[in-house]
């Protein structure tokens, strides 16, 4: 795929120009997921991580000229809430009991 090919090119220009963006630990424990059996959910989890991002970032820029407390108190609730959905998501793709249902099971 050309694309992926370009995409990567460019993040390891950016990656040798500067500061970079993953640490040698970061990559290493990337590069320890491929080929095992939890790669997919690996590759949707940091999809989903980054969209998340993504979208704070734009509701922060959005609250601009708000209550500033209130603004940031929002939005740590609303990440309690997709951080509890992505967590019970990857849980049972994985196919293990959530941390909440151990807790009723016990």
């Amino acid at each position: 795929d050309l694309t992926r090919s370009i995409l990567l090119q460019i993040m390891l220009d950016e990656e040798s120009g500067g500061e970079p963006l993953f640490s040698a630990k970061m990559l290493s424990q990337i590069i320890r997921f491929y080929g095992g059996t939890v790669q997919g959910i690996l590759a949707r989890y940091l999809e989903e991580s980054l969209s998340m991002f993504v979208q704070q970032q734009e509701q922060l820029n959005n609250t601009v000229g708000t209550d500033p407390v209130k603004a940031i108190t929002n939005m740590a609730e609303q990440n309690m809430r997709m951080w509890a959905d992505m967590q019970k998501n990857f849980f049972k793709a994985a196919g293990l009991a959530s941390a909440g249902n151990r807790k009723k099971e016990e």
